[in-house]
């Protein structure tokens, strides 16, 4: 069982949303249709012993409880070969909640750091496909695209898959 945790910014993202969609239909983009709602991954997804999982889950609803909702200033839309996102700004909060994340899993479930951790970028993914060039064109198509200068950091996601592979996670938890 994998396990992934984020923040639900499909709401607050729903004018880019439509374009990403349009630009799946006529592309012909084979990856980006996501099973999760436009989010701003917190952790990279982790492995963990199914009989484990629910524990695991419990565990960040608390921790996600013990947090007030934050502004998460945006960047901008980026890509680099294969996937195409908005970027957040550097943020203090995010830090802190990436870093008290990978400490809690660690010392509670031996959960080790993955290597995108250690340098992690936060942001929504808009699209990821094999072919590079698509991705460029996706990216060409929206770079101008306008954004919100802020999104806020509320409800918080928890989800799980039995594989871990792109298109099998299922939100378990909203809090």
């Amino acid at each position: 069982m994998y396990i992934w945790t984020g923040i639900d910014v499909d709401d607050q993202l729903a004018g880019i949303r439509e374009k990403v969609r349009q630009l799946e239909r006529e592309l012909g983009v084979t990856n980006s249709n996501l099973t999760l709602p436009f989010h701003i991954s917190l952790k990279m997804s982790f492995e963990m012993d199914e009989a484990r999982a629910a524990e695991v889950v419990d565990t960040l609803e608390t921790f996600y409880r013990k947090l007030q909702p934050f502004e998460i200033p945006v960047s901008g839309v980026e890509y680099h070969t294969t996937i195409a996102w908005i970027r957040m700004k550097e943020n203090e909060t995010l830090n802190r909640i990436h870093n008290g994340l990978n400490d809690l899993l660690a010392e509670r479930f031996g959960v080790g750091l993955h290597e995108y951790d250690r340098d992690f970028l936060f942001h929504t993914t808009l699209c990821m496909d094999e072919e590079a060039d698509l991705v460029r064109r996706f990216y060409e198509a929206l770079k101008d695209e306008p954004l919100p200068a802020v999104l806020k950091a509320e409800p918080f996601l928890i989800g799980a898959s039995p594989s871990g592979a792109l298109g099998t996670y299922r939100v378990v938890r909203k809090v």
